[in-house]
């Protein structure tokens, strides 16, 4: 087989010609998860990392627009594929952001898992999958206080169960910063939701560099702890002011912006949102709304 290094990280290294895996003795992690094998067609897995075994733990992380297609067959793992050819292995994921990643096998655009392989997943968001599912494992997978959008590829994840949002838009902002991350909506499910107990000891900032604790008074906690309950995702929402403005602005249409209400340029997406501040806010004196279709709540559709 032929190693074709891409944009992520192959770990270990080795080649794999097939049937067994040589492995070489190189100090580093390739650049790349992808392998063509002239035998059996192309693959294509693990666009951002490629594991074949071991134990993997990821936090404050965010993966988007890798991807695991082209090949005739195989093509797993958009972001992140795992072997699992080992018992024992495992892979333990926290406060990460998986969207916008692809897979044309219809397994596991975010995260592809096999064999004996354990996942832990915790307040990690997966949505957008460009094609081929949010999350593929042939075991259910461990976690709680996530966001997974898509109902049917969730690693075995329940809607309701411990915590775990599933079937819903996680409310992601446009992606920024460098390195890159996804800001949370005024209206996203992730705020104020995730379990404290689930973040890694000596982690007090989100992938932002803002701190990983903080509370959106105007937004009610839903997760597991002591206020202030962490934001599910790899970034901490930081609203918490009221706008300088007393006109608390709502446009469902808005594209960028602080999302703080105090200007069209930064107005809150969500009716109820903007609602809540008006109320919440002492100098607020009324709500402007911008012409277009509101809904009762995030994944809601006009009744």
């Amino acid at each position: 087989g032929v190693v074709v290094y891409g944009t992520g990280y192959y770990y270990p290294p080795y080649i794999y010609p097939a049937p067994i895996p040589i492995y070489y003795p190189y100090p580093y992690s390739y650049a790349g998860a992808r392998y063509y094998n002239p035998t059996t067609g192309a693959w294509a897995q693990g666009g951002a990392i490629y594991v074949y075994g071991g134990t993997i733990d990821i936090s404050n992380s965010t993966f988007t627009s890798n991807s695991a297609t082209g090949g005739t067959a195989g093509n797993r793992g958009g972001a992140y594929y795992s072997f699992g050819a080992f018992p024992g292995a495992v892979t333990s994921i926290f406060n990460s952001t998986f969207s916008g990643n692809s897979s044309d096998s219809g397994s596991g655009a975010e995260i592809h898992l096999r064999s004996e392989e354990t996942l832990n997943l915790y307040n990690t968001i997966l949505a957008n999958s460009v094609s081929g599912g949010s999350c593929f494992s042939i075991s259910s997978a461990t976690g709680a206080n996530n966001v997974i959008e898509d109902t049917i590829l969730a690693c075995g994840i329940a809607n309701g169960a411990n915590g775990n949002i599933v079937g819903s838009d996680p409310g992601l902002g446009s992606f920024t910063g460098s390195p890159g991350y996804f800001p949370l909506t005024s209206s996203s499910l992730a705020i104020d939701a995730g379990d404290n107990s689930q973040v890694p000891g000596g982690v007090t900032t989100d992938q932002a560099g803002q701190a990983r604790f903080f509370n959106n008074a105007l937004v009610p906690d839903t997760g597991t702890g002591t206020s202030p309950i962490v934001d599910i995702g790899s970034f901490e929402d930081q609203h918490n002011a009221c706008p300088s403005s007393p006109q608390i602005h709502v446009d469902v249409n808005v594209s960028g912006g602080s999302q703080n209400g105090d200007s069209w340029a930064n107005a809150f997406d969500d009716l109820r949102v903007g609602l809540t501040w008006d109320q919440g806010c002492p100098g607020s004196t009324a709500t402007w709304v911008a012409e277009g279709l509101y809904v009762p709540g995030p994944g809601e559709t006009d009744r």
